[in-house]
């Protein structure tokens, strides 16, 4: 039986795009943990692991401070998302 994109999205409901974030947000987390695991493993002529797990780790936390913008301020959701 063939099923067409728009009557799948009809009988499923639209994406929550919050959903989508949080999602996101999680996955970037489990990154960064596992980057740190293997910048711990790694030898030390093997640079920028570090790094790259930290901005991870700070972009999985931005996002999820957009994904909340709803339970707190407007102002300070945009300054810190957008500071990190």
């Amino acid at each position: 039986m063939v099923v067409s994109i728009v009557s799948w999205g009809a009988a499923m409901g639209m994406i929550d795009l919050r959903t989508v974030m949080l999602v996101s947000c999680g996955m970037l987390a489990i990154m960064g943990v596992v980057m740190v695991s293997a910048h711990r493993d790694l030898p030390d002529n093997i640079r920028g692991t570090g790094l790259w797990a930290l901005g991870s780790l700070v972009l999985s936390a931005s996002c999820a401070v957009v994904a909340m913008r709803d339970w707190m301020p407007g102002a300070v959701s945009v300054i810190v998302a957008d500071a990190s």
